[in-house]
């Protein structure tokens, strides 16, 4: 009899130290029984309910786990008035969310020294939505005693209060100091904004170095946002060498996690790549960042995954033809303000095909993209006006959309601006401000420009005749091969 109760205690004892339940059979079940309910050892009582909550050495039985959890905690034993606690915080085992009693059954095992419920407690005054410097004083008192514990949770805690100044006074040294004690222990977050603080230079001196090893320490950890830091800086060469395949490496990692931004900046990599297999696998990213609905953060992302789809069923490019689903992707990214998408559309609609056109959806998608600042819709819209083409002709608005595309750097928009002023087109007549913008169309390599200045000086009308100058813009025009400027230099030159 003294033989099989030492055999049970021992069962009991190698259970205790074998966080795995890998010794938790049947046999190892039956004795932790018999010790908790003849005992009433607490330990047992504690690994009952693990057993029960686990289904190791019996079937699982969540009613049983929770009574003998109790069981335990109320004699005293600090694991299971911890289990307690973590239970009701976070509602799980079937049981609903009790904030209140959290913090009794966390009280009770912290003030047995169980650095994780000192630290659980420190959180809950810290993040207690209701500000209060009690909360920050008596949050603080608990970090410390768990950071007694050598505690990583309490450690980067810590960091975060140096770092904010909430409960403490803020100090970005101190911060660094604990964050690293933390990151040194695994603590993912305080790995990554240790990296934030090494990158910005605050509480520590600047060094990129230490930044990136420590992003890749977190990421390595499966932290999301240090992933994604990584891909960037692979991306753009920043503090490491610029390496496209370590960014399509953990934007793919971040891209499985179903964020958007990854998954769109991975398909434009795998694109760059051009090959037929990576070409496959970005239109596939692609397809899952257009179809995308439940996101707004990214909405952006998603509409250029919507434009990019679109232009490569418009052109063939990684797909089979298809102008039905270039509009419809076109439509989808033009709805949501893509100017690229509504000038497309324009194009679509205002072209040749007879199948697909519509004057008036053509017209409208060119006025949008305009009226979003795209400087080619906005030349094309003044031009339609200059000319009257799918449009009530009319000068002055001709001129107002020519001007907003000079405005951004549209060297043809500036051109035909110009040629109107001399005109006194649109606009009141400026001979002196229409040649000084086609000179500088001409000057940005513009042929038209340059054709037109040398017919300027040469004929004499709006400024004197300058033969020499003439001749300069022929020979320019030529050499960037319009046919005129050849001819006229043939025969006048």
């Amino acid at each position: 009899m003294r033989y099989k109760r030492l055999k049970q205690i021992f069962l009991v004892l190698c259970v205790s130290c074998n966080t795995s339940y890998t010794y938790a059979g049947n046999e190892a079940f039956e004795s932790i029984k018999i010790v908790a309910e003849q005992l009433n050892s607490a330990n047992a009582q504690y690994l009952l309910a693990r057993m029960y909550e686990l289904g190791k050495g019996t079937q699982k039985n969540t009613p049983q786990a929770l009574i003998w959890y109790t069981t335990s905690a109320e004699q005293g034993y600090s694991k299971a008035q911890q289990k307690l606690g973590t239970i009701a915080l976070e509602g799980s085992l079937g049981q609903k969310k009790n904030k209140k009693r959290a913090i009794f059954w966390f009280k009770k095992a912290a003030k047995q020294n169980d650095a994780e419920s000192q630290y659980r407690l420190g959180m809950l005054m810290y993040q207690n939505k209701q500000y209060s410097a009690n909360n920050y004083r008596k949050a603080l008192d608990w970090c410390v005693k768990a950071v007694a514990s050598n505690h990583m949770g309490a450690q980067a805690m810590l960091g975060d209060m140096y770092l904010t100044g909430r409960g403490i006074q803020a100090s970005t040294e101190n911060a660094v100091i604990w964050y690293e004690l933390a990151a040194n222990q695994g603590h993912t977050s305080s790995a990554f904004n240790l990296a934030r603080l090494y990158e910005s230079g605050r509480g520590t001196k600047k060094n990129m170095g230490r930044a990136v090893q420590w992003y890749k320490r977190a990421a390595d950890l499966n932290h999301t946002k240090a992933q994604l830091k990584l891909a960037e800086l692979y991306q753009a060469g920043k503090a490491v060498p610029q390496n496209n395949m370590e960014a399509i490496k953990w934007f793919k990692k971040v891209a499985k996690k179903n964020n958007v931004g990854a998954q769109y900046q991975l398909a434009i990599l795998l694109l760059k790549q051009n090959k037929s297999k990576t070409t496959t696998q970005a239109i596939s990213w692609l397809r899952k960042v257009a179809s995308n609905t439940r996101t707004r953060k990214y909405s952006k992302n998603r509409t250029k995954a919507q434009h990019e789809l679109a232009s490569r069923y418009q052109n063939g490019n990684g797909l089979k033809k298809s102008m039905t689903d270039a509009i419809y992707w076109h439509e989808k990214a033009a709805k949501k303000n893509n100017i690229d998408s509504q000038f497309q559309l324009s194009k679509i609609y205002l072209g040749h095909s007879l199948d697909v056109r519509n004057e008036k959806k053509g017209i409208h998608w060119l006025k949008e993209s305009a009226k979003n600042n795209n400087p080619s819709a906005q030349y094309e819209l003044g031009m339609r006006y200059y000319k009257g083409k799918e449009i009530t002709k009319d000068a002055k608005q001709a001129y107002f959309w020519l001007r907003k595309a000079s405005d951004e750097k549209n060297v043809k928009a500036t051109y035909q601006l110009g040629y109107m002023q001399t005109k006194g087109i649109g606009s009141p007549k400026n001979v002196e401000e229409g040649l000084r913008l086609i000179s500088y169309a001409a000057n940005e390599s513009f042929v038209d420009a340059q054709f037109k200045l040398a017919q300027i000086y040469e004929q004499g009308v709006i400024v004197e005749t300058d033969l020499e100058k003439a001749k300069i813009w022929y020979t320019v025009a030529a050499k960037n091969g319009n046919v005129f400027a050849q001819k006229r230099l043939n025969v006048q030159f």
